[in-house]
């Protein structure tokens, strides 16, 4: 009788979602209304001492993570690394609108 040992079994492996190009397309298209609404709220914001570095940062944080996102999942869907940094890219954005 052999025991279980717990160890990875290369046939029980999950199925992730497909990364397809209209799918890639649509996550880029909205990471980019994204990151124009967070550096539209920093630019018009009276909570931030220099607006326009605020609006920079954001959007290049959200564009990396998002865009770097986007190229992990097209590159190895197995991982779910890129989805992970999509959702990063996401929280970004969505913890820049918390004080307005």
């Amino acid at each position: 009788m052999v025991a279980d040992s717990g160890a990875f079994d290369a046939d029980s492996r999950v199925s992730y979602p497909r990364a397809t190009g209209s799918v890639l397309a649509a996550v880029a298209l909205a990471a980019c209304g994204a990151a124009a609404c967070a550096a539209a709220l920093a630019l018009t914001s009276d909570h931030v001492s220099h607006p326009g570095v605020h609006a920079t940062l954001m959007v290049w944080m959200v564009l990396a993570y998002v865009l770097a996102g986007l190229v992990a999942w097209w590159r190895g869907r197995e991982i779910r690394f890129g989805l992970l940094m999509i959702a990063a890219g996401a929280a970004i954005f969505v913890s820049s609108n918390g004080g307005r």
